[in-house]
Parts: structure tokens; C-alpha cells; sequence
């Protein structure tokens, strides 16, 4: 199932080549119904279990 979201933009940034949207735990927790994390690392990540990666992005995805 695909969920599509209403977001209001209160500013942009010159940053570009990336998407980034900031907002408050709160705010984002209810949005995105707290089941969405992020994760950042210069090794891959092996203590995740697989089937709970959505995908991965790397220097060779662009």
C-alpha cells in the first residue's frame, strides 16, 4: 500500500543534490505513525535483519 502525505513548506535551503525535511520528533512521529527510522553508516549495516530494509542508498546509486 503506498501512502501519500500533505506537507506543508515553512522554508527552503540551498542543499541541493538532497531532500531533507526537518521537523520535530513529535511532528514527524505523528505523520509517519512512528513506524519509519533512518539509519547512516560508512560500513554495512548486519545487525538488521533484511526483510526490514527498505533500501539502501550508496555512492555507486548516483
Amino acid at each position: 500500500m503506498i501512502s501519500t502525505y500533505e506537507l506543508k513548506v515553512a522554508g527552503i535551503y540551498d542543499y541541493s543534490g538532497s531532500l531533507a525535511v526537518f521537523t520535530t520528533n513529535t511532528q514527524f512521529t505523528s505523520l509517519f505513525d512512528d513506524y519509519t527510522n533512518g539509519w547512516f553508516s560508512n560500513e554495512k549495516i548486519n545487525d538488521i535483519d533484511s526483510h526490514s530494509i527498505v533500501t539502501t542508498i550508496s555512492k555507486k546509486t548516483f
